[in-house]
């Protein structure tokens, strides 16, 4: 691991929940919650319908103190007298379906701390520094299939066409077959701005093209045919099954199975006319040279910090890494 880097697991047992500390010594720390299984679950479920609404405004923050307490609290002596700068999350359970960075130590959120990122535990590997930023961009702004119609999807895939340069298939172009032919360029870079789901099955796991869904199995083998891998997957109109501690294993676990190197995802719908000023300003700050985690922080800092912001608008978004 880099030298300002931390790992942290958790690991929910029936009556605690394990947090081991992977340093960048190599030596390992932990430190027990005790809170049993379905006591977690209750609270991290209660957590993330906070997180998602923001008609109690500030009705989210008991739940992220609570859990600041819980994970990071015992360790923040450690970080700081080691200098740690990054953290990797390797969730367990409902975990996973939570966004680190609304962690908060009563003064600030964790994401104004550190940079962060996910990983699902697959041979982890770290971002490097690119010069080629070109995408394939997808994008559906239609109604198909009892989804709303996501107007904001044509700015959104022009921003990105405008940032990083590349091809743009949009409604009646984005066809399974465009999708498994630019996933073959080798672009570094592919965007797919459309309904989605992570579910806990292969049947609920899905992206929607104009012409169908494209579910997992399928999805899969469309990204094994990539010769280099991809080096960003942005999946920016997708949900999780808020109860389903499978649910990120979805989408993103087969993409990373499948060599792509970082996705970023949405853990819930966030209104399309919100996700553009976001992706678009995450893309600016990545092409400004800054690393995928850089890039992620500063966008989320600067949108946490606009006037009336709640995390529902700015959270969704989370970074998972190979």
């Amino acid at each position: 691991m880099p030298a300002d880097t931390a790992r942290i697991h958790t690991l929910i047992l029936p009556q605690s929940t394990q947090i081991i500390i992977e340093w960048t010594d190599g030596s390992i720390s932990s430190h027990a919650a005790v809170i049993d299984a379905q006591q977690i679950q209750q609270k991290l479920e209660t957590w993330r319908r906070q997180l998602e609404s923001s008609r109690i405004p500030l009705g989210y923050r008991n739940s992220s103190e609570l859990f600041y307490d819980l994970l990071i609290r015992p360790i923040e002596g450690d970080l700081a007298s080691t200098s740690i700068k990054h953290l990797i999350f390797v969730n367990d359970g409902l975990l996973r379906n939570i966004p680190m960075a609304t962690l908060h130590d009563g003064q600030k959120f964790l994401i104004e701390k550190y940079t962060i990122s996910n990983s699902l535990g697959i041979n982890v590997k770290f971002s490097q520094p690119t010069t080629n930023y070109r995408a394939s961009v997808f994008g559906l702004s239609f109604p198909v299939n009892d989804f709303p119609a996501l107007p904001y999807v044509t700015k959104e895939t022009q921003g990105v066409i405008d940032i990083l340069g590349g091809k743009k298939f949009v409604n009646e172009a984005f066809t399974v077959s465009n999708l498994q032919q630019e996933v073959a360029s080798n672009l570094p870079v592919v965007h797919l701005a459309t309904h989605g789901q992570f579910g806990g099955t292969a049947k609920s796991t899905f992206i929607q093209t104009f012409e169908r869904p494209l579910f997992l199995r399928e999805f899969e083998q469309v990204l094994s045919q990539r010769i280099d891998p991809i080096q960003l997957l942005t999946l920016s109109a997708c949900q999780t099954a808020m109860g389903n501690k499978r649910a990120v294993l979805g989408l993103a676990g087969v993409a990373l199975r499948s060599g792509v190197r970082s996705v970023l995802a949405t853990l819930w719908s966030v209104k399309d006319n919100e996700v553009v000023p976001l992706i678009s300003r995450f893309y600016q700050y990545w092409q400004q040279g800054l690393s995928l985690e850089e890039a992620y922080q500063k966008t989320l800092i600067e949108f946490l910090h606009q006037t009336g912001s709640h995390p529902k608008n700015w959270s969704g978004f989370v970074l998972i890494n190979h």
